[in-house]
Parts: structure tokens; sequence; C-alpha cells
């Protein structure tokens, strides 16, 4: 280890907000699957209505 590259606090905040904007993207898409299937379940009568 003669040289230790350390990021820049631009590439540090960079990357901050491309994983949070990654993560919030694949939540909502995870969110909408299991909304599209848990529907489809219960229209074909699989999943029990929660009343």
């Amino acid at each position: 280890m003669k040289k230790v590259s350390w990021s820049s606090r631009a590439e540090l905040v960079g990357s901050t907000i491309v994983v949070i904007v990654t993560v919030l993207v694949m939540a909502m898409y995870i969110f909408g699957v299991d909304t599209v299937l848990m529907t489809g379940l219960r229209w074909i009568g699989i999943l029990a209505s929660i009343s």
C-alpha cells in the first residue's frame, strides 16, 4: 500500500445520491410487483381478501 487514493467529496456525494435513488426505485418496483401479484391472486381466488 504505497499510495491510497481517497475519493473527493463530490464523488462521495454523487455516489451516495446514486445509491439512495437506486434503493428508492427498487423499493417502488418491488412494491408495484407485489401489489400486482396480490391483486391477481385475490382475483383468481388463491389469496383470501383481508376485510
